[in-house]
């Protein structure tokens, strides 16, 4: 992440109850906080000289201080992450910094304190197309493939991925003798171009081992652009829409269900699992 200015507030001292153990609940003790706010635009105040172009340093100290103050965790950790969720959703900032240190913690030893850091960014907001993917896999944990896929794609900087429909299980098709598929179908949301797309997809599905040998053969993952938003696509690398939705019910009945439209049903269909998908927490990459 690119930043340009930062506020620092330092050595901000609060008194407050947490603690694992029940005399630190009972009795309470002081915590230090530094907190970083980071931005990723410069701040306008440089230039106007205008309190309404920065953040207050007052309004920040006056936040924390109601939150700490009232704080029953047992962690620092914890107090940390709740310290930043609520700069977060407070200012204008792309990411915070937060340390809380713990000069009185109960260890039994000489220390200045005891403390935790953490760093939490805005998760962006998309401006891009709705993109709709197919995925399948035959080899080794199906389940787990197709999961780990999704929170691969959702990691990347330019992609959300906003729905994802239940699992379906079905035989195989075009080459019929080989294990049964795990199909499913996700909502997405990127400022990628088509093409750009195309080469995360098959870099995942390297990543997980994709072998391209024999067409419609086993394979471990397969993710496929099915449909763009407002786009269509006829190349020798990408056809959008896909040209064979319509042949394969293990795309239509996931597509619908994942559109909020009636699902139908197909003998060859096998409803297997829903709510599998988990949005990964981790921090965004190119």
């Amino acid at each position: 992440m690119k930043t340009l200015d930062t506020i620092h507030l330092k050595d901000l001292r609060f008194f407050s109850h947490v603690g694992v153990f029940p005399e630190e609940k009972a009795d309470g003790q002081y915590f230090n906080l530094d907190i970083d706010l980071f931005f990723a635009e410069p701040l306008k105040a440089v230039d106007s000289d205008l309190l309404e172009e920065s953040v207050s340093y007052a309004d920040v100290y006056d936040l924390v201080e109601a939150l700490v103050s009232g704080a029953r965790y047992d962690l620092i950790e914890r107090l940390a992450g709740a310290v930043a969720d609520l700069l977060l959703d407070h200012f204008p900032c792309s990411a915070v910094r937060v340390t809380v240190k713990k000069p009185e913690a109960p260890i039994d030893g000489e220390f200045a304190y005891m403390g935790v850091t953490i760093m939490r960014e805005r998760k962006p907001v998309f401006e891009g197309k709705t993109v709709y993917l197919g995925l399948g896999g035959n080899l080794g944990e199906r389940e787990a493939t197709l999961r780990q896929a999704l929170i691969d794609l959702d990691r990347h900087v330019k992609v959300k991925v906003e729905a994802v429909s239940s699992l379906y299980e079905t035989k195989a098709w075009g080459v019929t003798d080989q294990p049964d598929f795990l199909n499913a179908v996700a909502k997405i949301s990127t400022s990628l171009d088509p093409f750009a797309l195309l080469q995360v997809l098959q870099t995942i599905e390297k990543r997980h081992g994709r072998v391209r040998e024999v067409r419609w053969g086993a394979r471990t993952l397969d993710l496929d652009i099915l449909e763009i938003e407002e786009t269509t696509i006829a190349a020798p690398t990408l056809e959008v829409p896909h040209p064979r939705i319509k042949e394969r019910a293990f795309v239509m009945i996931p597509l619908a269900e994942v559109k909020g439209e009636p699902v139908g049903s197909d003998p060859e269909v096998r409803f297997y699992k829903k709510d599998w998908y988990c949005p990964s927490q981790e921090r965004k990459v190119e």
